[in-house]
């Protein structure tokens, strides 16, 4: 069961730094992710307001502020300091940053109700991260591991898939290429109640933020050359695709939900 979340694939030795170039374009150009999947998560629960959420991954606190507008209290674990320190810039009396890893977090067993995880999941060992999130967890708490998942079905995106792949410094790891990998099997196994959901979601752009938006992206070259290549074709895209000075992003934002089991 000590399988990374996708087969064969190691989290990289630097995944603690690799986002610390690309964090204006991440706060720009990331999107955010529907209402429905915040419903989701939350359903069935006791009130936000009477909830502790640890929020793994928690970037520049896009998905943090989310669920810390329900009511709920918000810990958003972040270990790369610029990350960290660009989500704490914008300060929200329901959340709480703190810089330890997801699959060592320094919390009390027992403390959380909900561990969520968006859009980072991959960037950790997947059985030692879901270990270290049952230990936190309450005995009936809730995990929802998220991503926005771009929507090879979509003309328009499957395009810009092509393109950041030709670009792409190193292999990208999301879900949109990699697939869940052995997400499914633990969660399955060692979890209860797994469930999977999807909602539809998109970002409208204009070339900037499609720019922003592919090099917020750590496998994106983001100077020289290789960004300058990766504007060009980048551009040439918009030019045949915009309507209206914008093109749109087509992603499915898939819910991995699983309960705690009694211990």
């Amino acid at each position: 069961m000590n399988q990374p979340v996708q087969p064969g694939w190691n989290p990289p030795s630097d995944r603690l730094t690799r986002f610390s170039d690309r964090t204006e374009s991440y706060v720009k150009h990331r999107p955010s992710y529907p209402t429905a999947a915040i419903d989701a998560i939350f359903a069935g629960l006791a009130e936000p307001a009477t909830l502790r959420v640890l929020d793994v991954g928690a970037g520049t606190g896009i998905s943090s502020r989310l669920l810390a507008d329900r009511g709920a209290q918000v810990i958003a674990l972040e270990p790369n300091e610029a990350m960290r320190l660009a989500g704490t810039a914008e300060p929200h009396p329901c959340i709480e940053w703190i810089g330890s890893t997801g699959e060592s977090t320094g919390l009390a067993h027992d403390s959380i109700d909900v561990v969520a995880c968006f859009q980072a999941f991959h960037w950790l060992d997947a059985a030692k991260g879901l270990a270290e999130f049952r230990r936190v967890l309450r005995p009936d708490g809730r995990v929802a591991i998220v991503w926005n998942v771009q929507d090879k079905a979509d003309r328009f995106t499957a395009e810009y898939q092509r393109i950041i792949l030709k670009h792409a410094t190193d292999p990208p790891t999301s879900p949109w290429l990699q697939g869940f990998g052995n997400l499914v099997t633990l969660l399955t196994s060692e979890w209860s109640e797994y469930r999977e959901l999807a909602f539809p979601n998109e970002q409208l752009l204009d070339l900037p933020g499609l720019i922003g938006r592919a090099t917020s992206a750590s496998y994106c070259p983001n100077a020289g050359p290789g960004r300058e290549a990766l504007e060009g074709d980048l551009a040439d895209l918009f030019g045949r695709c915009t309507r209206e000075n914008r093109v749109k992003l087509r992603y499915a934002c898939v819910v991995h939900m699983a309960a705690a089991r009694q211990r």
